[in-house]
């Protein structure tokens, strides 16, 4: 879940700490997560967690298998290194456990995990990356492709699925979605897609998922009705369309509010 601080880890918890040698950023690590807080910063970070602020978002998380985002920690990793009695990594080495590898580098800490994904931290500028592109409109799926399709009874959201993703497209909405793909706007982000492997983001799919449907002969999934295919489960509820994949990510998607995990 990226959608709530309450479910992420909680960074007081690390078991092995470094400070950077500016005095500015300290990383603590978990068995299955990385998080370097920095205390001075000169941009609006993004993607941020739901519930979380850009201009509160303190600390960059990295998880085992997802891509980094920023957070509100609400601990002090400062504090937490000290107590681990951690030291100055510094420039040109590497922190290293099972499941992360961090570099001190003049131009920041940078952080990666097995999968590729990575971040990189420091007071001028940031980066965020993954090696299973989610940042481009280009590698993300074609959602005219859907092979299946369905109408929410609000007439408000169309979903179609493919056999490695779902998507649902909304016409209305009363907020503003993160996260957002690179290269999309909040206010264009229109579809919310779920991979088979991947947490959820918001897209600017660039299709017309109520289109789509209609061409497939798509139906209205009632309430209480769930939609399945082999990778996906979507189910039909007043409270929004909710769909899931096999590995436990889901979206919740309504006019009026969203969720993701």
């Amino acid at each position: 879940p990226a959608d709530a601080n309450s479910v992420l880890p909680d960074t007081s918890t690390a078991q092995e700490a470094f400070f950077m040698p500016s005095g500015n950023v300290a990383c603590g690590l978990g068995e299955q997560w990385v998080a370097c807080q920095i205390l001075e910063r000169e941009y609006a970070p993004s993607p941020v967690v739901t519930g979380c602020t850009a201009s509160d978002a303190d600390t960059l998380l990295l998880r085992a298998s997802q891509t980094p985002l920023w957070i509100c920690s609400g601990q002090d990793m400062f504090s937490t290194a000290r107590d681990l009695g951690a030291t100055t990594l510094d420039y040109g080495r590497t922190h290293r456990n099972a499941s992360f590898s961090c570099l001190s580098d003049t131009g920041g800490v940078e952080c990666s995990n097995r999968e590729g994904h990575s971040f990189r931290l420091a007071r001028g500028s940031y980066d965020v990356e993954s090696t299973d592109p989610a940042d481009a409109n280009s590698v993300l799926p074609d959602t005219s492709t859907a092979q299946e399709a369905f109408f929410m009874p609000s007439g408000n959201v169309a979903c179609g699925l493919g056999e490695q993703w779902v998507a649902c497209q909304i016409l209305e909405r009363e907020y503003a979605p993160s996260p957002v793909v690179t290269g999309c706007t909040a206010s264009d982000a229109d579809t919310l897609l779920l991979r088979a492997s991947q947490t959820p983001l918001w897209i600017c799919s660039g299709q017309d998922m109520f289109s789509t449907a209609r061409n497939l002969g798509a139906t209205t999934l009632d309430y209480g009705r769930t939609h399945r295919n082999a990778s996906f489960s979507c189910l039909s509820d007043t409270g929004g369309v909710e769909c899931s994949n096999r590995e436990g990510h889901r979206f919740r998607l309504a006019r009026g509010s969203y969720d993701v995990s």
